[in-house]
């Protein structure tokens, strides 16, 4: 008995079969059953355009939102099954769609990223700016409004991102290590005067 040829596929022996897209072979999906060959074909039909309408329902997130980058891992997810998804359907056109988006996704990080690391040699300057600052309870208190507008901006370019964020550390945590002892040593200092008085 030989094969039924289907849309994207086709029926051997009671199997539905996803003919090979994209350089993959051809693939066992499913089985008939009962006898109904039509309908089993349309269940796996059905299948493949619920996958598709997830890619639509990304695409349609990804362009009206802010954060485009939010959805890369679950793009990246789609685009892995569109290999391995039991449906009949052109899975090679879903693929170049999503390739498309990720491409435009990835783009809009590069460029938050940009933005970010301008943003962050800028709050690092301030940071050396406030360290000078004689008066510690302002420059404590512009240090800490700094380290909060350090965490609410994103991450900076991958190639400096490290070196940023540890200068940053290094800088912040050597303030408030020195802010410990000499506040320690004015308590030191002010007990030993007030000793000196009681003599």
């Amino acid at each position: 008995m030989g094969n039924i040829n289907v849309p994207f596929g086709f029926i051997q022996s009671g199997k539905i079969y996803l003919s090979g897209q994209s350089g993959l072979p051809d693939r066992e999906i499913g089985i008939v059953k009962n006898d109904d060959e039509e309908a089993s074909v349309a269940y796996f039909a059905d299948k493949f355009n619920s996958f598709q309408q997830k890619t639509d329902d990304l695409k349609t997130q990804v362009d009206s939102s802010e954060n485009k980058g939010s959805f890369l891992m679950k793009l990246l997810h789609l685009k892995k099954l569109t290999r391995t998804h039991n449906g009949l359907g052109d899975y090679t056109a879903l693929n170049k769609r999503l390739e498309e988006l990720e491409k435009e996704i990835r783009a809009e990080i590069l460029e938050n990223q940009e933005r970010n690391s301008a943003i962050k040699r800028d709050l690092l300057d301030d940071l050396n700016e406030a360290v000078k600052i004689p008066d510690w309870q302002v420059a404590s208190s512009k240090m800490k409004d700094i380290k909060r507008l350090w965490k609410e901006t994103g991450n900076a370019s991958e190639a400096i991102r490290n070196k940023m964020e540890m200068e940053f550390e290094v800088k912040f945590n050597f303030f408030f290590e020195r802010k410990i002892v000499v506040e320690q040593n004015q308590r030191e200092q002010n007990e030993r005067r007030a000793q000196k008085y009681e003599a």
